[in-house]
């Protein structure tokens, strides 16, 4: 995933690789979020479709946006929250990070 990167293209998807195999039910746009930065400190999500591929003892997860990014130095956060979790039950820690679009 990104992190605390700038001039990523509008067209970008998100991908992160976890180092052990996820429950596929609980990695969903409810635990998957992408928002667009508002300078007040809210946030608009962005929608998108959620994907996940376990693959030997690792798992991709990508997010899509449905549409293209806002571009001009846009600030969009990434979080990944604790309802994700792995094969036998364990909550992902919540992870944030962000990025800027071209």
């Amino acid at each position: 995933a990104f992190t605390n990167a700038t001039g990523i293209a509008t067209s970008a998807t998100v991908v992160w690789t976890m180092s052990k195999n996820l429950n596929g039910n609980t990695v969903t746009t409810n635990s998957v979020y992408l928002f667009l930065a508002d300078p007040s400190g809210a946030g608009t999500k962005v929608a998108g479709t959620v994907a996940l591929v376990n693959a030997g003892a690792s798992t991709t997860i990508t997010f899509t946006p449905t549409s293209a990014l806002t571009s001009g130095s846009k600030l969009y956060l990434v979080v990944l929250t604790g309802e994700i979790q792995d094969q036998v039950g364990n909550a992902l820690v919540n992870y944030t990070t962000n990025f800027t679009t071209t």
